[in-house]
C-alpha cells in the first residue's frame, strides 16, 4: 500500500523560494489612497490603501464586504500557509483580515487524550484566484 502524499511543487518550501515571485504588485509600494481593482475567479474588489507599509486597506466586493470595510491585506498565498506578504498575485489568493480583528474561538477535542482543546485565531477571509489586477498607472506598476 502506497502511503505517500502528493503535493503540487509549488506547495514545497524549497521549490516557493526558489521561483520567481508570479506578476502582481505590493501595496508597500503604492500611494496612499490609491486604489486598484482586483478581479478573481468568483468576485471582483475595489481596494484603496490607507496605510501600504501596514497593510491597512478599505476594500470592497465580493460576498465578504458589500460595503467599504477597514482590513488589513496579509498578502497572496496558493491556499497553505506559505504567503507572499504585502502583495497582491495573478494565480494566487489574496488574505484580508477585516478590522477591527474579529477573534474566533473554537473548541475541539482531541481525537487521542479525549481533552478539549481551545483554539483561538482572528478572521482571515481567502479570496478565490486572483486573475486580474488594474492599477491606476496600468500594468507597467505590476511586478515582472
Amino acid at each position: 500500500m502506497d502511503t505517500s502524499t502528493r503535493v503540487p511543487r509549488a506547495a514545497m518550501l524549497n521549490a516557493w523560494s526558489a521561483e520567481p515571485a508570479p506578476r502582481g504588485i505590493r501595496i508597500d509600494q503604492m500611494a496612499e489612497l490609491e486604489t486598484l481593482t482586483v478581479r478573481t475567479q468568483n468576485s471582483v474588489y475595489e481596494i484603496t490603501v490607507l496605510c501600504g507599509r501596514t497593510g491597512e486597506v478599505l476594500v470592497r466586493g465580493g460576498r465578504f464586504f458589500p460595503e467599504w470595510t477597514p482590513a488589513v491585506l496579509t498578502g497572496s498565498t496558493l491556499g497553505g500557509s506559505l504567503l507572499r506578504s504585502g502583495g497582491i498575485y495573478l494565480g494566487m489568493k489574496m488574505e484580508i483580515a477585516p478590522q477591527p480583528a474579529e477573534m474566533i474561538t473554537k473548541v475541539v477535542q482531541d481525537p487521542v487524550t479525549g481533552q478539549n482543546e481551545f483554539l483561538v485565531g482572528r478572521n482571515v477571509i481567502t479570496t478565490s484566484l486572483v486573475q486580474e489586477i488594474a492599477v491606476p498607472s496600468g500594468w507597467d506598476a505590476l511586478e515582472p
